[in-house]
């Protein structure tokens, strides 16, 4: 009697595992995951075995249920070992019951793996920060840097630097951001800007770093329109026009017709909410005279 309850706990706990293992199909070769009906319909049902285990149908002691979870883990992995979800997973779980060497094992595992996965190397350095390693952190930042360079990366490291050694760290990385072309897009560049403005809280500084990227990224109108946005919170209404004027010149920022609607909309809207009524009717007439194809204004109620 006193093993009663424990067999019968087992015994539902067989059941169930086997009807969760019945979902999953064993591959003979492991590979990536593309994203296709069938690996969604395999990794649901790992997470769900997985889930299954850590909710711990048989309360076990917090040893043994740490075995069965860790072996759990590690079966899914062996069959699904490029599946950066499932190792990120792993990973925290070894942080949540505290074993914190355990958690940068598993990512330092996942990474001979996935060597490339900038998800799991971006977690790795998360966990090492929040952890106090930030020497540790920023060399991962550092390899990332040297070996898989990118927009994500310098905004992630520009970030990091920021928090755990001040403005000037973080305005160093992003000097060698800039000596990397090929690396560094409009993004860098925005996201460089506006820490400026919001976390430093210095304008000035922040309006240069809009206007340094506005000679490289002119033509990418997301990037115009992040600069428009950041001259209208400042109230600085000369300023955003002579940008507007700058961008839809004749001369041509670069913009193809569609990007350039979507800026003398954005004037448009402005002026409307800073403007006088010839000044609309003067912009109006300007964006009809390139677009004839739009159907006449329907004045204020457009904004509605």
């Amino acid at each position: 009697r006193t093993f009663e309850p424990k067999h019968k706990a087992a015994r539902a706990a067989y059941k169930e595992r086997n009807k969760l293992r019945n979902n999953i199909q064993f591959p003979v070769f492991p590979g990536p995951y593309t994203g296709d009906s069938k690996e969604k319909a395999q990794a649901r049902a790992w997470n769900e075995l997985v889930q299954y285990e850590r909710s711990n149908p048989q309360k076990l002691p917090a040893e043994d249920l740490r075995k069965r979870v860790h072996y759990t883990y590690m079966l899914c992995l062996s069959y699904l070992p490029l599946y950066p979800d499932f190792w990120h997973q792993c990973a925290l779980w070894h942080g949540e019951i505290g074993d914190l060497k355990g958690e940068v094992k598993v990512y330092e595992r996942a990474l001979k793996m996935l060597p490339d996965c900038l998800m799991l190397h971006l977690a790795l350095a998360e966990r090492l920060e929040h952890r106090g390693n930030i020497e540790g952190a920023k060399a991962v930042y550092e390899g990332l840097a040297e070996k898989h360079a990118g927009p994500m990366v310098w905004i992630h490291y520009m970030r990091f630097a920021r928090r755990t050694d001040g403005i000037g760290a973080s305005r160093g990385v992003f000097k060698r951001a800039r000596r990397s072309p090929n690396a560094c897009t409009w993004h860098v560049f925005a996201d460089a800007a506006l820490r400026e403005f919001r976390v430093n809280k210095d304008s000035a500084v922040a309006r240069n770093v809009f206007d340094m990227g506005l000679k490289h990224y002119g033509n990418e109108v997301q990037y115009v329109l992040s600069y428009l946005d950041f001259l209208v919170l400042l109230n600085d209404d000369n300023n955003t026009r002579v940008l507007f004027e700058k961008v839809l010149a004749d001369d041509g920022s670069g913009l193809d017709r569609n990007q350039s609607l979507e800026v003398w909309d954005r004037l448009v809207e402005f002026e409307y909410s800073r403007g006088d009524v010839a000044t609309i009717q003067k912009v109006e007439q300007r964006r009809s005279l390139l677009y004839p194809e739009l159907r006449p204004h329907a004045g204020l109620a457009q904004l509605a």
